[in-house]
């Protein structure tokens, strides 16, 4: 009997120690409920319906999180930009998450250390999903967003640049070769 009870206890404490190192490394994360819109829009610091136009990962160490680059179609809170990104988690990303590339969302976002990120538990959800009482409850709270300019528009400035700076270096170099011949003319009528 002592050597059944003896295993027994070294049984239980091998399990026991596999129970304890085991588990440093599991966390578990449980959303008690779903926010409705409105709760959502007074609880999170950013609202915006935006489309997914790139993911790009973290060179962060044990970092699950990754950037997700915006195109912003409306903005309902706090941010008055046509370009966003925002830190998500990659694994699970809020209840609809991770984002992906093409889709639109509605996101609801927390703004931590300078930036914005799409929280674990959120509420954000495809456009798709939204109901016409909760389009209507956004409706009168749109801000405004600057005009979006076409690829053509955002390019220019880099060309007229280069042209500003090739008509100076061509200037100088027809006032210079000008003055190189005017010189030339007047030393030889000199002699």
């Amino acid at each position: 009997m002592n050597t059944i009870l003896r295993w027994s206890i070294i049984l239980m404490f091998s399990i026991t120690l596999i129970g304890w190192g085991g588990t440093s490394s599991v966390s578990a994360l449980s959303c008690a409920y779903i926010l409705t819109v409105e709760d959502a829009y007074a609880k999170y610091d950013g609202v915006v319906i935006a489309q997914v136009k790139e993911i790009q990962q973290l060179n962060r160490q044990n970092s699950e999180n990754h950037q997700v680059v915006l195109t912003i179609l409306k903005s309902y809170k706090n941010i008055q930009q046509r370009q966003l990104i925002i830190q998500e988690n990659s694994t699970w990303g809020a209840l609809n998450g991770p984002s992906k590339v093409g889709n639109q969302y509605i996101f609801f976002l927390n703004q931590k250390d300078g930036e914005w990120e799409n929280p674990l538990c959120g509420t954000s959800k495809k456009v798709s999903e939204l109901t016409s009482v909760e389009y209507k409850f956004l409706q009168d709270k749109e801000l405004a967003l600057p005009v979006q300019q076409s690829v053509r528009d955002q390019s220019l400035p880099s060309y007229h640049w280069i042209i500003a700076i090739s008509s100076i270096v061509l200037l100088t170099l027809s006032i210079v070769y000008f003055l190189y011949q005017k010189s030339k003319k007047h030393r030889k009528s000199d002699e």
